[in-house]
């Protein structure tokens, strides 16, 4: 939990700076959106940074567990297919 705070609170900083400065966006992802989201009353940011720390730990932890999910099925569903294991194992050998 301290790291992904830490980081959290630079990545914050970085694209509340950036908002500031009206610079480029370097990286348009799910929590660049939640950094610079706007009430649409005041005009002020959406969220605190405690609730976009909040948001990052669920952000690691539903990102982890859905990737985890479809590695391992992609495993078993490889190796219950033989043909598509040849045919995987052809195509990495041809071209590593």
């Amino acid at each position: 939990m301290p790291f992904s705070e830490e980081i959290a609170k630079c990545r914050i900083q970085e694209e509340r700076n950036r908002e500031a400065e009206k610079g480029p966006v370097e990286r348009e992802d799910m929590f660049h959106f939640l950094c610079t989201a706007r009430d649409p009353d005041s005009g002020d940011f959406a969220l605190t940074i405690e609730e976009l720390i909040a948001d990052t730990n669920m952000l690691i932890i539903a990102g982890s567990d859905t990737t985890s999910s479809t590695i391992c099925a992609l495993f078993f569903y490889i190796t219950h297919h033989p043909r598509v294991y040849t045919k995987l194992v052809k195509g990495v050998r041809e071209n590593f």
